[in-house]
């Protein structure tokens, strides 16, 4: 039924509801998404309207670049944390690195600071509420394990999409290997369908989470997914125009 991998993803895309109904995923993103964990083929996101209002209510555009988010992301996961303690909360940078970007952090209202200790703002809720990933291949099921396996970095379900014929053999075959993995298998077809179920956890790395919300709540607002510079302190409510000027 399919010849290329992207015929599969393309029909998939269109099969989304089937698997997910009701409306739970509220947009489909259809290009390949990568948030420094490998690219997934298909993710679809579930947005928390109720937290995209707030952000927006109280002037906090999503975060300018992953580094920062990755901090965002650690304090979210930790809670309040003395300042002390703050030199690694992205360990991809120096501890000189993440003080400076938690102050830009703090200057800006993302992170608040009460005597010794930082927290993430009140306003700053995660403006997605879940993240599911879709690695799809033809016919190699480990390699299109290996591969789903780090999207569970960020997202809450993950998948491996096959042909149905080749999906039912993974499934039935080699279902101990993708539940260890905490990874579904779909067959696609006419009738695509869940063959196994994705363990809903959360996601493992927190600060691969946050930058994956965030540039994708950018996106939402109409800027640019990979933002450069910090935005102004203390801004009013930004309309999406304004966000893309401030991301210059």
């Amino acid at each position: 039924m399919f010849a290329r991998e992207h015929e599969l993803v393309a029909h998939l895309a269109g099969q989304h509801r089937r698997l997910w109904p009701g409306g739970t995923a509220h947009r489909l993103v259809k290009a390949e998404r990568g948030y420094g964990s490998g690219v997934a083929d298909l993710v679809l996101l579930d947005f928390d309207t109720m937290a995209q209002s707030t952000r927006q209510a109280s002037g906090l555009p999503p975060v300018p670049t992953a580094c920062h988010a990755y901090v965002v992301g650690a304090l979210r996961r930790l809670g309040p944390t003395p300042f002390s303690e703050c030199g690694r909360l992205d360990p991809n940078v120096n501890e000189r690195e993440n003080l400076r970007i938690l102050r830009q952090l703090i200057d800006t209202g993302y992170v608040l600071r009460t005597g010794s200790a930082v927290a993430v703002a009140p306003e700053m809720g995660s403006p997605i509420r879940r993240i599911v990933a879709i690695e799809a291949k033809l016919k190699d099921w480990r390699g299109g394990l290996l591969q789903a396996k780090r999207y569970r970095s960020y997202a809450n379900l993950t998948y491996l999409a096959m042909p149905l014929a080749e999906a039912q053999h993974a499934a039935a075959s080699h279902a101990d290997v993708a539940l260890a993995l905490g990874i579904g298998i779909i067959g696609v077809d006419e009738s695509t369908r869940i063959l196994l179920r994705a363990g809903r956890g959360e996601p493992t790395e927190s600060g691969v989470r946050a930058w994956a919300e965030e540039s994708e709540f950018a996106e939402a607002l109409g800027c640019p997914r990979r933002l450069a510079t910090p935005f102004p302190a203390r801004f009013s409510v930004p309309s999406p125009d304004q966000l893309v000027a401030g991301a210059v």
